[in-house]
């Protein structure tokens, strides 16, 4: 009944502490990519995030726009070829909020926003 909800809310990770996946395919993200609008990555804070590389036309990775104070992204995954995948490090230490994020290989035309979303009470 909670994934059932969960799902309906548009969230790709739930509560239950199961990882998100973010897709790359055809040079875009899925979900996520700002080519389509309104399929945003949603995840709930605290959660993690996976990233899936199925492209094979080449690398691909997940890099914020946001950095921190020192200017490192807040969130980040390196180039990984296809049929591999890669923890996103730093999502589950987002607060809720809207990140944009891009593909340092493919930038600017590869890029996507990352929901992150309070805890249902």
């Amino acid at each position: 009944m909670a994934a059932a909800l969960l799902a309906a809310a548009g969230h790709s990770a739930h509560a239950t502490g199961v990882p998100a996946v973010l897709t790359a395919a055809a040079y875009t993200y899925a979900p996520g990519d700002t080519d389509t609008p309104g399929l945003e990555l949603h995840v709930f804070q605290g959660s993690q995030l996976v990233f899936v590389n199925a492209d094979p036309l080449g690398a691909h990775a997940v890099t914020s726009e946001d950095t921190d104070t020192r200017g490192y992204p807040l969130f980040n995954a390196d180039a990984i070829n296809m049929g591999l995948a890669a923890d996103v490090s730093g999502v589950s230490a987002l607060a809720p909020g809207r990140y944009p994020f891009y593909c340092y290989v493919h930038a600017p035309s590869m890029t996507g926003v990352l929901v992150v979303d309070p805890l249902p009470v």
